[in-house]
């Protein structure tokens, strides 16, 4: 008997996994099948967040072949548990308010609620930045950042 789903692995190798990746998208694409799996870039500070080319047998148009993979995969120092409020958010906030955000492919939590993994559309690929708090911000991106903050 196959393991149950686990829709927030600790582990980047399991989340990279094409197995993990197909019982994923299965929710909203049943037919599609993951069958390759190429790592972009990973990017790593208090959570990991890493960049995927995905080969997809059936699924839709609609189904994202670049994504971006975030939550605590790695061995950062932050606990588990900092993944938790920003899963939540893309779970249940996000689609409700006008914040700009990535689309959101899934966001879930393992079955004792503390630990998160994000699944969104890979905003570099198509042609957005990561911001962090470890580079300066411009001017501009300053006031958009706080623009977005006060729609919250």
């Amino acid at each position: 008997m196959p393991a149950a789903f686990d829709p927030a692995p600790n582990n980047l190798g399991i989340v990279t996994d094409p197995h993990w990746l197909t019982e994923m998208c299965a929710a909203r694409w049943p037919e599609a099948k993951v069958t390759g799996v190429r790592i972009v870039e990973t990017i790593v500070t208090q959570a990991t967040k890493v960049r995927i080319a995905l080969d997809i047998a059936g699924g839709t148009d609609d189904l994202p072949r670049n994504i971006c993979i975030k939550g605590i995969l790695t061995s950062t120092g932050a606990p588990a548990t900092a993944s938790v409020v920003e899963t939540l958010f893309y779970r249940d906030l996000a689609r409700q308010i006008p914040v700009r955000v990535p689309p959101c492919i899934h966001a879930g939590l393992n079955s004792a609620g503390d630990n998160g993994v994000i699944v969104m559309h890979d905003i570099i690929h198509a042609g957005g930045t990561f911001l962090s708090a470890l580079k300066p911000f411009t001017p501009d991106e300053t006031r958009e950042s706080l623009e977005q903050i006060a729609l919250l």
